[in-house]
């Protein structure tokens, strides 16, 4: 249907633009025909269609989601070695398309390549977005590469970002899977430097990130905050506490828990 109407366009003597090509770059996306779209895609080129920037961040999209990091790099390149005329618009990758390339290349695994065109943006005067950040330190986390993380955090804050839910809660996790109680409690110093003020979720995240460490005053402390904030818990605040628990073998402790969720009217899942 797609190549119908592209046919249909064409003879009607309507020219591609940016929003036709990219348009049918996600819809082929969206079904998995990457093949598809690539054949489309070069035969569009080979008529004569010259591609821009967002037609260029779209095919960087498709192929990050998908995890084809190679794609996603030839199509890097070609952006870069594109000659364009002096009066066209300049081809080159922006903050959307450096950040979908290093997403594509941590989901690969990829995270020293990822980190350098990380250092590549910012050579090239690019400012990199919380969104950016976030994805090298999903990243990062992943390998347990704490300290790195912990020196990103300061560069995005040296650049004016402001870490929002999705970074402090990348960070929180990763500390507390690995028992870090150290950094877990950097963390949190860093969060309320910020200004960041947890909500329910943070703040179940952080119960469950110092149960993990087996820190049984924090997880008291984090709890005591969370209704002094006026949230009421709920089966993940419970579970969470029940966790902290049973990393200190405290049967007793959970029995309390489950019948104070009983009362309450909380079904344990």
């Amino acid at each position: 249907m797609i190549l119908e109407l592209l046919d249909e366009m064409r003879s009607m003597g309507l020219e591609f633009d940016e929003f036709t090509c990219s348009t049918m770059i996600y819809a082929c996306g969206r079904e998995g025909l990457l093949e598809e779209e690539n054949k489309i895609f070069n035969a569009l080129k080979a008529k004569g269609y010259v591609p821009g920037t967002v037609t260029y961040n779209s095919l960087l999209q498709v192929y990050g989601k998908a995890g084809i990091y190679n794609e996603a790099l030839s199509v890097l390149k070609e952006m870069e070695e594109i000659n364009c005329p002096p009066n066209s618009k300049g081809i080159m990758p922006n903050d959307v398309t450096y950040t979908t390339a290093i997403d594509a290349y941590g989901k690969a695994g990829k995270e020293n390549e990822a980190l350098s065109l990380f250092k590549l943006m910012k050579q090239t005067f690019y400012v990199p977005n919380v969104c950016t950040y976030n994805a090298i330190l999903g990243m990062l986390g992943k390998k347990s590469r704490i300290e790195d993380m912990m020196e990103i955090i300061c560069d995005m804050k040296l650049n004016g970002g402001v870490p929002n839910h999705v970074t402090w809660n990348t960070m929180l996790t990763m500390c507390g899977n690995k028992g870090m109680h150290k950094y877990v409690n950097r963390v949190f110093h860093e969060m309320r430097n910020c200004g960041f003020k947890p909500d329910r979720d943070m703040f179940n995240t952080l119960i469950s990130a110092y149960g993990r460490c087996g820190s049984e005053i924090d997880v008291a402390k984090m709890y005591d905050e969370m209704i002094k904030a006026s949230y009421t818990p709920c089966v993940t605040t419970y579970n969470a506490l029940l966790n902290a628990l049973a990393h200190r073998g405290d049967w007793r402790g959970t029995e309390s828990i489950i019948l104070d969720m009983r009362n309450k009217g909380f079904k344990p899942n």
